[in-house]
């Protein structure tokens, strides 16, 4: 299973993981809160470890250039934060100019297909593609 480490890349407000979950069949991300429990820390999962600090959905934008709808969940960790996405298949690694390190994972839920992206990573990251 691929580690992927958290950076503090991208538009925000200091170091987070940015989780989302892009929905195969309909070509959309959806909201992300129901595979919250995929992520894990250390054997933990990573929502009993860290604080949520912007949700899915419509926000007040908290940086210049940022989007008023956010497609996925913030939480706030530090850099170098190694998290797991248990049961997934782990696809690629490319850098984004605005989200740093970005991984992408396969899992299936309840016979569908969903990509979980991670944004913010760090340079440990390595890039497949």
């Amino acid at each position: 299973m691929a580690i992927f480490y958290t950076g503090a890349s991208g538009i925000g407000t200091g170091p987070h993981l940015d989780f989302r979950v892009w929905d195969v069949a309909d070509s959309r991300y959806i909201n992300p809160n129901e595979f919250t429990d995929l992520l894990i820390v250390n054997e933990k999962p990573l929502v009993d470890q860290f604080t949520m600090t912007s949700g899915y959905g419509e926000r007040p934008i908290p940086v210049v250039g940022a989007s008023r709808f956010h497609q996925g969940i913030d939480y706030a960790t530090p850099v170098g934060t190694p998290v797991t996405v248990k049961g997934s298949k782990y696809l690629t690694t490319f850098n984004d100019n605005t989200g740093g390190r970005i991984s992408q994972y396969a899992t299936m839920r309840d016979g569908k297909a969903y990509d979980i992206i991670l944004l913010h990573g760090s340079n440990q990251n390595e890039i497949l593609t």
